[in-house]
C-alpha cells in the first residue's frame, strides 16, 4: 500500500496562475457543480472569477471597502456567491453577470467587523463571525433568501454574543445538517450550536478549549 508521501510525490503542477498585480490571494471557492468558475478574494478587496480549468480570469467583482475574509458558492444555486468583509457586509454576487453590482447586501450593528462567514447547506441561513467589539464578539445570523433593498438590514435574525470572548475566526455550517454550525476564535474555544433549539443558551451544545486561537475548522463523517 502506497504511503502519503508516495501518492503526493507522483503529483505535479498542471495550471499557474501569475497574477499581473501584486497581490495576495486570501480565499478561494468552487461551485459544487454546474459551474465551471473558480472564485478567487484578492487582498485589494476585489473577488476574481477564474475558468476552473485554465485559471482564465473570466471576471470581477467590486465592491468592498474592506479585506475580504471569505468566498463561498451558493450549494443550491451554482451561480451565486457569497463573500464577507471587514467593511461590515456580506454580500451576493450573480456570476453570471461578472463587474455587476452585488444582488444583495447583508448588514447588521455598524460597530460589526466580520472576519469569518459560512452559508447553511440548505442555503437558508447565512452566518457571521465578528472581531470583537470591547469586550463582545457575535455571531450574526440571516435569513440568505431574504431579498432587501441596499443598506437595509432585512433577513437578519439575530445573534449570538456570549460563547466568545474574542475574534471569531472560523465558522462552519455542517455539510449535511443545516441546523448545525461550529466556530471558533482566539479566545481558544470551539463551539458547537444547533441552531434548531433556538436562543443561544440552548442551542449550545459542546464546546472545547483548545488552549490556542483557532484559525480553522472542518466538519468530518456523518
Amino acid at each position: 500500500m502506497d504511503t502519503l508521501e508516495d501518492t503526493f510525490r507522483t503529483l505535479s503542477i498542471a495550471r499557474r496562475l501569475q497574477p499581473s498585480e501584486a497581490t495576495y490571494i486570501l480565499d478561494l471557492s468552487l461551485a459544487s457543480c454546474g459551474s465551471d468558475v473558480l472564485a478567487v478574494c484578492c487582498s485589494n478587496y476585489s473577488v476574481h472569477l477564474h475558468n476552473r480549468e485554465t485559471l482564465r480570469l473570466v471576471g470581477e467583482f467590486q465592491g468592498h471597502t474592506g479585506p475580504v475574509c471569505g468566498v463561498r458558492f451558493s450549494h443550491l444555486t451554482p451561480h451565486l456567491l457569497f463573500t464577507g468583509s471587514t467593511d461590515g457586509s456580506l454580500r451576493c454576487w450573480d456570476v453570471r453577470r461578472p463587474g455587476s453590482d452585488a444582488t444583495q447586501v447583508f448588514h447588521s450593528d455598524s460597530t460589526h467587523a466580520y472576519c469569518s462567514f459560512d452559508v447553511s447547506c440548505s442555503d437558508r441561513v447565512l452566518c457571521a463571525g465578528t472581531e470583537q467589539v470591547e469586550e463582545d464578539s457575535f455571531l450574526v445570523f440571516w435569513d440568505a433568501r431574504m431579498v432587501q433593498d441596499r443598506g437595509e438590514t432585512g433577513g437578519l435574525l439575530g445573534v449570538y454574543s456570549e460563547s466568545h470572548s474574542d475574534d471569531i475566526t472560523t465558522v462552519k455550517f455542517h455539510p449535511r445538517q443545516a441546523d448545525r454550525l461550529a466556530s471558533g476564535a482566539t479566545d481558544g474555544l470551539v463551539n458547537v450550536f444547533d441552531l434548531s433549539l433556538g436562543g443561544e443558551d440552548d442551542a449550545l451544545v459542546t464546546t472545547c478549549n483548545c488552549n490556542s486561537s483557532g484559525s480553522s475548522l472542518c466538519w468530518t463523517g456523518r
